[in-house]
């Protein structure tokens, strides 16, 4: 039977309908050279933004100037830069765009008349026509193909791809879905005649749902497809039903049925490294020049050097090919594995970031199913037929950190090429684009070459490997250890070694999330290997929790977990020590501060409030046009203080001065617990003044204000009562103006220009774990037990780790501060305690203070890391606003001790200067070292200390008081894949504090690798 249905086969892709199957495939006996294969095809949509266009010619073409020879432009005649690239010995040009291409845009590409041994070669009349997809990220209308909600299209629409027995069922919407929205058999469904609902496996992720019946249908009986209209966009619209909103399907029989086993091999069976054209031995690909089945993948993040070999079988499900004498289906089933090589992981291609992937996984999580069609660009009898294969995949990766960063789901993934036989055997050649996410930040593509041949014979050929291994825990956020690094709003990251079965997690009890010994609400989503599970409720500080998953739980093959997993963790408790209101800790654009003196005009964005008229100026600073605006919050926020066009807002100015009228920006707003993210409806445009507000109660006195969205952004206690205005300003010039500790603020209002689409990654960082948990800047506990440190029994934390020499270990997101010498009427000083006998007391457990900030940056790329000559990734950093907790000083007057607290302190990092004194983000660089990957910048301050009251009503000189350090660190990753940056301090930092000047001088120092700040990425999946 294989062998009738190879032979029936070869007939239909080599012969169509002549009958006459010849020997080899060859184009030696065309009478007219001929183009006989394209990517994209002519007519396709949903083309990847990074796609070249690869041409296939039946002779060798030669066109005298390439470039020169092909015309790209879009449907308006806006023309596309590009370069060109001949392959094939001639048979083949590559038109390479020199930037991605617009999303839901259509495209043309013409060719000039070539020469060729058998007269010029012409692409059709019209050229080839194609139409792009949408972005994942960026503007609302970079995510989608048109305002209004609707099911674009079906896929197999059953007339250009007929409607099978196996078919399975893709849904592409004109918007992302919004996932919480969508229940099968609710708001969308697939019924038989008889009116029941059709088991079936569902698959979702932004605008793309797969609908995969779990057996096949019934052919010649009639099937209902529905899509209600309680399914909603994440823009909040709900479906209009239209034309397209229900679907009447009759499949037809593929039966009899036959496999042929397919082996997609790697491009050089004889080395296991990343792929490279110039590998002795490699296998090009006949449509693209580069090697088969390796899979180059480009990121910012990871450079441009980095690739897998994939090679497995497949076992390919033919349609009874008479049945189908135009269009031949076949299926490749659920389940179907390819593997890929291990890459080393490199940042940005250049610096290794300390593990590989280890080998890499491509599950088939629903039926593939392709089409043999008809050329569309030559009738000649031996043309080789056209493919198009749909497929949705999951990727993992061995390594638990590369899987953690890795690991998701890609679907609707088109390959299109050709299929022919050559000496009895079937040869398919295909292209497609996959477009993966790195660390959940960076927008990846790989160009995917697709080669597999069938098994000369099938007799022989191998039979499928049944999968009996479990799927095991490889990692989970937080992990092991504790939960330092979670904060309230994180979901739970659960890390397998391979996808499961949606379904298995569906059951009862296979999933259970335990707070205290009480089961709670929660939802779940899978991604690839990894399972989000996110509590209903926000996790809370202080609670013991335990995720339980057990056997229920298998994988796409029925094998359960390899064991009852119960992860425990507990976020570090919240002590109830004095109030404080919230604060910003990052924006996005700009800098977190009330500003005045502003000349919008000249970009000059004026400087902080409460600082000194000397401070510098801060800039108006551009936001790439497909980012959006980012904000992080020191606590946890009341979800019905935030509200859009209400407590924040976004607006754009009429001109570019800022004197022109200020219109309400349209977007979406997207707020968790401790962040929101604003996404305009149109992406920024270049130059134009924008600006956007947080509200507060306009009093930094005052702790009223209305929480209700209508004014003020406010935080939430945990117990859940509405906690105190956003404080917006701590600066001041003396502690009467500095603001009460509950007290609100003015809106913040930062202004932004537009700018042109991002060249780099934006990082966003957390400063966690973190000992001021409750972010109020105040000791509450450090295991001391008398009145210095206001710690109450019940709220005492543990004491600090000291080292085996007995030493204070230097914590996570603290700076010690020593005193080091006095002056003036100041005999004697010391930090965190006082003195005996006239002699400073030792207590180094009380001489650091405890940071809360929070960090953007940005990977900009490879370039040259200075004094070094060497490459290394450069690093934008912008500067942000560190707050300190109080730090108790102690001074030897006149032979009387004398105590004075610090209050909270802020440290303004400040903007560079340029070579023509313009104001930029500082310069990091990322750069191998023997102990793996580090990270260095060098940093000027202004440290501030508002609340410091001296004796007397004294003046002192810790306003904007300047100081400057380099920092320095390993990058490490965690093994849930989050990337994590420890920075010290390399050399000691002076802090000369003068009160009256220079009545009393006390010098206090930060020793080198005294300053500590650990920054965690945000989780991966959000």
């Amino acid at each position: 039977m294989r062998i009738i249905t190879l032979l029936l086969l070869s007939v239909l892709l080599s012969a169509c309908d002549t009958g006459i199957t010849p020997p080899n495939a060859d184009f030696s006996s065309w009478e007219k050279a001929s183009l006989i294969d394209s990517y994209p095809y002519d007519g396709q949509t949903e083309v990847p933004v990074n796609a070249p266009v690869a041409l296939r010619f039946s002779h060798q073409a030669w066109p005298a100037e390439p470039d020169e020879s092909v015309t790209f432009e879009t449907a308006n005649g806006e023309a596309v830069a590009f370069t060109t690239r001949s392959i094939a010995g001639g048979q083949g040009l590559v038109v390479q765009p020199d930037s991605p291409l617009a999303p839901a845009t259509t495209y043309r590409i013409q060719l000039a008349p070539m020469d060729t041994e058998k007269g010029a070669l012409r692409l059709p009349r019209n050229g080839i026509r194609f139409t792009t997809g949408t972005r994942t990220r960026g503007a609302e209308e970079a995510t989608r193909t048109e305002s209004e909600f609707r099911v674009s299209r079906l896929i197999p629409d059953g007339e250009s791809l007929p409607m099978l027995d196996f078919s399975t069922l893709r849904l592409q919407f004109t918007q992302p879905l919004d996932r919480d929205s969508l229940v099968y058999g609710e708001n969308l469904t697939l019924k038989d005649s008889d009116g029941r609902l059709v088991k079936a496996h569902i698959v979702q992720k932004g605008r793309y749902l797969t609908l995969d019946p779990r057996e096949d249908l019934n052919a010649g009986s009639q099937y209902t497809l529905s899509v209600g209209s309680g399914l909603r966009s994440v823009s909040g619209r709900s479906l209009n039903p239209g034309e397209f909103a229900e679907f009447t399907l009759e499949p037809q029989t593929t039966t009899p049925r036959e496999t042929l086993v397919q082996q997609a091999q790697a491009s050089n069976a004889s080395t296991d490294d990343a792929c490279g054209p110039d590998l002795e031995g490699d296998q090009l690909s006949p449509l693209f020049g580069q090697p088969i089945n390796c899979v180059p993948m480009v990121a910012r993040l990871l450079g441009d050097a980095s690739s897998s070999q994939q090679s497995g079988d497949l076992h390919v499900e033919l349609a009874y090919p008479p049945r189908f004498p135009e269009v031949t289906p076949f299926r490749v089933p659920r389940g179907t594995r390819l593997t890929g090589s291990s890459v080393d992981v490199m940042i940005g291609g250049v610096t290794p970031a300390g593990y590989s992937s280890g080998p890499l996984e491509v599950l088939f999580v629903t039926d593939a199913v392709g089409y043999l069609m008809p050329n569309g660009y030559s009738d000649h009898p031996s043309a080789p037929k056209r493919v198009r294969m749909f497929m949705d995949v999951a990727m993992t990766a061995d390594s638990a950190q590369a899987n953690g960063g890795l690991s998701q789901d890609l679907l609707h993934l088109e390959l299109v090429g050709s299929a022919i036989v050559r000496d009895g055997v079937m040869e398919l050649d295909a292209l497609g684009i996959v477009a993966p996410r790195v660390l959940g930040i960076d927008q990846g593509y790989g160009i995917v070459p697709f080669h597999m041949t069938s098994y000369r014979d099938q007799t022989e050929a191998p039979s499928p490997v049944r999968d009996t291994e479990a799927p095991e825990l490889q990692s989970w956020m937080p992990g092991q250890t504790d939960a330092g690094d979670m904060r309230p709003g994180d979901p739970i990251v659960v890390n397998l070694s391979e996808p499961v079965d949606r379904d298995s997690l569906a059951r009862d009890g296979a999933i259970d999330l335990v707070r205290d010994g009480v089961s709670v609400a929660f939802d779940w989503r899978l991604d690839g290997g990894t399972l989000v599970v996110q509590p209903r409720v926000p996790l809370a500080h202080g609670n013991h929790y335990q995720l339980h998953l057990n056997h229920r739980i298998t994988d796409l093959a029925g094998n359960p977990l390899a064991d009852d997993y119960s992860l425990d963790f507990t976020l570090p408790h919240h002590i109830g020590g004095a109030d404080r209101a919230p604060v910003v800790t990052t924006v996005y654009p700009g800098y977190g501060c009330v500003t005045v003196d502003r000349d919008l005009a000249n970009n000059d964005h004026g400087r902080c409030q409460g600082g000194q008229a000397s401070d510098d100026h801060l800039p108006v600073t551009e936001l790439p046009a497909d980012r959006p605006i980012v904000v992080q919050f020191s606590q946890t926020m009341d979800p019905n203080s935030v509200e859009l066009d209400g407590s924040f807002t976004v607006a754009r100015n009429s001109r570019t001065d800022g004197q022109g009228t200020w219109n309400t920006v349209a977007g979406r707003l997207e707020t968790g617990a401790r962040i929101l993210r604003f996404h305009p409806e149109q992406a920024w445009e270049s130059g134009v003044l924008y600006r956007y507000t947080l509200g507060s109660n306009g009093d930094p006195f005052s702790s009223e204000a209305q929480c209700d969205g209508s004014d003020a952004l406010c935080s939430l206690r945990p117990d859940g009562s509405i906690g105190y205005p956003l404080q917006t300003r701590m600066l001041a010039q003396s502690p009467d103006e500095a603001p009460i500790a509950t007290g609100g603020g003015p809106d913040l209002t930062v202004y932004f220009r537009g700018g042109a689409p991002a060249d780099g990654v934006l990082q966003t960082f957390r400063n966690l774990p973190t000992l001021d948990v409750n972010a109020n800047f105040i000791h509450d506990g450090r295991g001391v037990d008398d009145d210095q440190n206001g710690c109450m029994a019940a709220n005492c934390e543990a004491l600090p780790e000291h080292d085996d020499e007995g030493q204070v270990v230097l914590e996570e997101n603290s700076t010690r501060i020593n005193a080091v010498g006095a002056g003036g009427l100041a005999s004697n000083a010391n930090t965190g305690c006082g003195f005996e006998g006239g002699e400073p007391m030792d207590c180094p457990e009380r001489q650091h203070v405890w940071l809360t900030a929070g960090l953007n940056s940005e990977v900009m790329g490879i370039d040259s890391f200075p004094g070094t000559g060497k490459e290394a990734v450069k690093v934008r950093v912008f500067p942000n606003i560190i707050i300190t907790s109080n730090l108790d000083v102690y001074a030897q007057m006149l032979g009387l001790p004398v105590h004075n607290a610090s209050g909270p302190q802020i440290m303004r990092v400040r903007y560079d200067r340029g070579p023509d004194g313009e104001l930029q983000p500082l310069t990091g660089w990322i750069y191998e070292t023997e102990n793996g990957p580090y990270f260095q910048v060098d940093v000027t301050i202004y440290l501030d200390a508002p609340y410091l009251s001296p004796p007397l009503g004294l003046s002192h000189n810790l306003h904007s008081y300047e100081a400057g350090f380099t920092l320095q660190g390993p990058v490490n990753f965690l093994d849930d894949g989050r990337m994590q940056v420890q920075l010290k301090n390399t050399e000691p930092v002076p802090v000369n504090v003068s009160v009256g000047s220079g009545t009393i001088k006390l010098d206090l120092h930060m020793p080198a690798q005294g300053i500590f700040l650990n920054f965690t990425a945000l989780p991966i999946k959000q």
